[in-house]
């Protein structure tokens, strides 16, 4: 779930572990997605292979990244779409 309980850690949340991956697309515009799973894995002991998969299936879904040959890439708005309609 998006919106974090109460009682939950905010540093496991789907949207913070979302942004700590769009970060790492700072430094290069493609990753493989291999070497994207082994930095997001070193960062907490509490992160999983299933906490990947699920921050890159929002991510994916959310329409800010997209896959190629292996790759993921951030898709840069703003030069073509103006507005959300």
């Amino acid at each position: 779930m998006v919106l974090p309980g109460p009682e939950s850690d905010l540093r496991m949340n789907l949207v913070v572990l979302g942004n700590d991956i769009l970060s790492e697309f700072q430094r290069k515009k493609e990753l493989f997605i291999d070497d994207l799973l082994k930095k997001f894995l070193k960062k907490d002991v509490r992160r999983t292979p299933s906490h990947f998969l699920d921050v890159i299936t929002f991510l994916y879904s959310i329409d800010l990244i997209e896959l190629k040959d292996y790759k993921l890439k951030v898709i840069k708005y703003g030069q073509t779409q103006k507005n959300l309609f």
